[in-house]
Parts: structure tokens; sequence; C-alpha cells
């Protein structure tokens, strides 16, 4: 571990510190989740829909009980929305290289025009920089299709990778995901219609690596020099 290193550290756990202190009491739900290369801070009063999350490693993972939206006999549309918010405070040494979202339901369709969806987004930027937030969609890996009446299994992703275009971290990152559900039944159409999904499972990873020495170069460079120094002495 470098001391620059667990300097920033030090730095970055201050500031998320006193920021929690700032609260006022009637506001003061933060919880500290810690794992084995990075921290989690989020606000518990703010998770909503997805209910409690757990830490397994890298992971984060929620099972909803209560996300669901549904729609009868032309109702028209429905919906059901949920937002994440946390701060990520990887360990000294420790980076983020990336961060992805699976999500996984069901749905049931019943009747002409009966349709669901489900939308999202993903968004990470580093706290010292907010400017240099990146984004990604959530993408079904197939249609929401099949109107039989008969419950479907539905999966969802969404990622984001920092190799190329690297955050500033040193304060942290701050990383939120919006989930929206819709659904539809259209009121023109006859005989009973349906219109239902839900989330039972959401899971965001967070892909960590540990950071460079950056002073191993020069200690094998140092080590060369003294090598060699103690070569010519020999041969002196």
């Amino acid at each position: 571990m470098t001391l620059a290193f667990h300097t920033r550290w030090l730095a970055r756990t201050a500031i998320v510190t006193a920021a929690v202190a700032a609260l006022p009491a009637a506001q003061a739900a933060t919880v500290t989740l810690a794992g084995e290369h990075f921290d989690l801070v989020y606000d518990d009063t703010l998770v909503g829909l997805f209910g409690t999350p757990t830490l397994s490693g890298t992971s984060l993972f929620f099972t909803p009980a209560a996300f669901v939206t549904q729609t009868l006999n032309g109702a028209g549309l429905g919906e059901a929305s949920a937002s994440l918010n946390f701060r990520v405070l990887p360990h000294a040494d420790w980076t983020l290289d990336g961060v992805s979202v699976l999500e996984r339901g069901s749905y049931l369709l019943r009747g002409a025009d009966s349709f669901v969806s489900a939308s999202g987004l993903l968004r990470v930027f580093g706290v010292a920089d907010p400017s240099s937030e990146q984004v990604a969609a959530l993408q079904a890996t197939a249609p929401f299709g099949l109107a039989n009446g008969v419950a479907q299994a539905w999966t969802a992703t969404a990622a984001l990778a920092f190799g190329g275009t690297p955050l500033d971290g040193s304060l942290g990152y701050h990383v939120s995901f919006g989930n929206l559900l819709e659904s539809y039944t259209e009121s023109s159409a006859t005989g009973p219609r349906r219109a239902y999904i839900d989330t039972g499972f959401a899971m965001i990873d967070f892909a960590v690596s540990p950071v460079p020495e950056p002073a191993a170069p020069m200690l094998m460079l140092a080590g060369a020099a003294v090598a060699g120094l103690v070569g010519r002495r020999r041969r002196g």
C-alpha cells in the first residue's frame, strides 16, 4: 500500500463521515456496506421498490417483493419505477474498472395490443469530476412478445467499462440506476386483456482491480544501479 493511496483513502473516508454527520437527524439513514475491496454508502430510505440490498463479493443484489405493474381490460398505461444511488469507495490501491446491471423478472400478456416493457439507465461518474458521467441503457435480452396468457421470464442488462476512458476516483464514484416498468392494455380490443410485469431480482456488479504499484519500476532500476555499482567495485 503506498502512502499516497492511503492518504487519499483517508481523505475520502473523512469527507463521507463529515457529510453523514452534517445530515439532520430525520435524514440520517446512511448505511455503509463494507466489502473486501471497496465500501458502498447509500441512504436506506431511498431504495424504494428495490428493497434492502445485500453485498456479496463484488455484487450488490436485490430481491424486490412489490416491484410490479399490471393493467387489465383496456385500463390504458400502468407503470412502476424506482431509482438507486450509491457512493462507491474503493479501498487503498484498488480502482473501479466498470459497473454492470443484471435484472430478471416475469411478465404475462393476454389480448390484442397488450404490451409490457422494462427500461432503465445506469450512470456512473467520479465524484471529483461529475462532468465525466458515463451512461448505459438497460436492454432486454429478448422481446416481450408472447401474448399467450402464460407467465414468461425476462432478463435485461446494462454495462459500463472504464478502461478506455477512466474516471477520477480520488473521491470515490457515484453510481445510480433508474428503472421503469410499463404495462398497457388497449381499450378498443375485445375479450379479456391483461398486461403484467415484475422485477424479482436485480444485481449491480462492481468490477475492481488492484492499482499497479507505481514504485515498482523505480525499485527495479535502483536495484539494477546498486548491482552495477557493486560489480564495478569488485572489478576494481
